[in-house]
């Protein structure tokens, strides 16, 4: 069972500021793969799919960096949660201007393992 509300608020600010990051990288993960698919079947003629071209390149490093972005915005939404129904004295963390530098912390941590992953792999 997901519990979506904490105990004053039904949805509280840092519900909704995460969950509208989630559910844009949920389409930053959903655009390139309908790209490469609708692109196939555009050309609809046999290509060398072997042979990585920059527009799949790009697509897949927006795909990857999107997917490890749903999975620090996961983990921050659960974080949430846990501090909203069982521990309530750290609900300081998930106010004001703390939520915005946890966001900006989520996104640049994604960045930089996207970086790295495609630097030395």
């Amino acid at each position: 069972m997901v519990v979506f509300c904490s105990r004053d608020n039904l949805y509280s600010r840092a519900f909704i500021i995460i969950a509208s990051q989630i559910t844009i990288c949920s389409f930053l993960d959903f655009i390139p793969q309908m790209a490469i698919v609708l692109g196939g079947i555009l050309k609809n003629k046999s290509c060398a799919e072997y042979k990585p071209t920059w527009v799949s390149v790009i697509l897949a490093t927006i795909d990857t960096f999107s997917f490890i972005a749903i999975l620090h915005f996961t983990f921050l939404l659960a974080v949430n949660r846990l501090v909203a129904i069982s521990l309530p004295k750290f609900s300081s963390i998930f106010e004001s201007t703390k939520i915005y530098f946890l966001l900006f912390l989520a996104w640049t941590s994604s960045f930089g393992i996207i970086q790295l992953f495609f630097r030395f792999i």
